[in-house]
Order: C-alpha cells, then sequence, then structure tokens
C-alpha cells in the first residue's frame, strides 16, 4: 500500500480555518476545497504543509494533493483531510509522493524512477540535492510514463525530503 493517497481535481475554493476561540481565523491554516473526478473534498493546510516550489494553487488550478493513507479522516460530507504536500501542476503533468527503495521503486511497487540527465533533483527549499536517494521521501513530477508494471517514469522534477518524519 502506498504511504500517501493522492487527489488530483480543480481549486473550487480557498478559505481560514475558524478558530475555537473568539480571536477570528488560525491565520497560519487554510482549506483547499477541491473537485475531483471521484467528487468534492477539502484538505487543511498548514506551515507544515509542502508546496511545491512554493507556488500556491489559486482557484481554478488543476492542483494534486497528497494526505498520509492511515490518517483518520472524520465521517463528514464533503470529506476533510490533512495535506502533507500539494502541487499546482501544468497541463498534462502529474505528481507522486513516496518513500522509494534503492532500486528507485516506491513502496507499493507500483512505480519506478528512471532519472534522467535532465531530472532536477532538489530539496523542498529548492536547492540541489546531492546525496543517495535509496529509502527517502520523494516527490516525483512527470508528463510521461510508460504502461507496464510497474509503470517508468522519468520524472522532471525529483524533491527530496531529508528529513522525512512525516510518513511514519
Amino acid at each position: 500500500m502506498s504511504l500517501f493517497l493522492s487527489f488530483t481535481g480543480a481549486v473550487t475554493a480557498v478559505s481560514p480555518v475558524s478558530s475555537s476561540s473568539a480571536s477570528g481565523p488560525e491565520p497560519c491554516q487554510a482549506i483547499y476545497s477541491l473537485f475531483s473526478p471521484s467528487g468534492p473534498a477539502e484538505f487543511r493546510t498548514d506551515a507544515g504543509t509542502y508546496v511545491l516550489e512554493s507556488q500556491a494553487p489559486s482557484l481554478g488550478d488543476q492542483t494534486t494533493v497528497f494526505t498520509p493513507a492511515n490518517a483518520p479522516v472524520p465521517l463528514i460530507y464533503p470529506p476533510r483531510y490533512y495535506a502533507s504536500a500539494m502541487a499546482k501542476l501544468p497541463e498534462g503533468s502529474q505528481a507522486a509522493l513516496d518513500r522509494f527503495d534503492s532500486s528507485l521503486m516506491s513502496s507499493d511497487g507500483s512505480l519506478r524512477l528512471n532519472l534522467t540527465p535532465e531530472t532536477r533533483i532538489i530539496m523542498p527549499n529548492g536547492l540541489v540535492y546531492f546525496g543517495s536517494l535509496s529509502g527517502k521521501l520523494m516527490m516525483a513530477v512527470y508528463t510521461r510514463s510508460t504502461r507496464s508494471i510497474p509503470a517508468v517514469i522519468s520524472p522532471d522534477i525529483l524533491v527530496v525530503f531529508c528529513e522525512d518524519t512525516s510518513a511514519e
């Protein structure tokens, strides 16, 4: 099983998170509403949510949001998840967030990375990453994949999370 669930859709609303106190909304939190082919969903974001290349999605933007697969979900409609990461993607692009082993295979065995000289390998702050990729939590942004099992992708961008305790 993959460590993260992904949801891709258009952003339909961005709103503040209500505070339980009379001081007003929580200043460092927001709710992003997405409409995907599977229906509407809401995602709570905060200062710990990784946003690909610091490009916050706006209304109408196609966005992929990742949430821990083992996180509890309240039984409300639309469902509300915690967003671990989000990516505003250009048309035709996709993203995957998972831990990859020494052969660059995803944790569920469904995806294998094929790095090319054009792959930008960076840390979340945008600086170049030079270390080993084995066992790291990474976000791969790609435009094409094979139809094989596992699917093989050549990422355009590979974001390596050096401190990846969020998936534990």
